[in-house]
C-alpha cells in the first residue's frame, strides 16, 4: 500500500464531510445522509487510488441531494 501525502489528506478531508453528513443526518432524522456519511468515513481504508476515491467520494457526497 503506497500512501503519500496527497491520499492522506483527501481521506482526511472525505472522513470530515462524512462526519459532518453523519451528524447532520442524525440531527434531522435523513437517513440518506447518515447512510452516505458512514460510508463517506469508512470506504477510504479499503481504496488506495487517489483518483478513485476521490471519484468514489464525490459520487457518495451527491448522493443525498438527488434522493431528495
Amino acid at each position: 500500500m503506497d500512501v503519500n501525502h496527497y491520499s492522506l489528506f483527501l481521506s482526511l478531508f472525505i472522513s470530515t464531510v462524512g462526519f459532518s453528513y453523519f451528524l447532520y443526518g442524525k440531527k434531522q432524522a435523513e437517513y440518506a445522509f447518515m447512510l452516505s456519511g458512514a460510508v463517506l468515513m469508512g470506504f477510504s481504508y479499503f481504496v488506495d487510488s487517489f483518483w478513485i476515491s476521490a471519484l468514489i467520494g464525490t459520487v457518495l457526497a451527491v448522493i443525498p441531494f438527488l434522493m431528495r
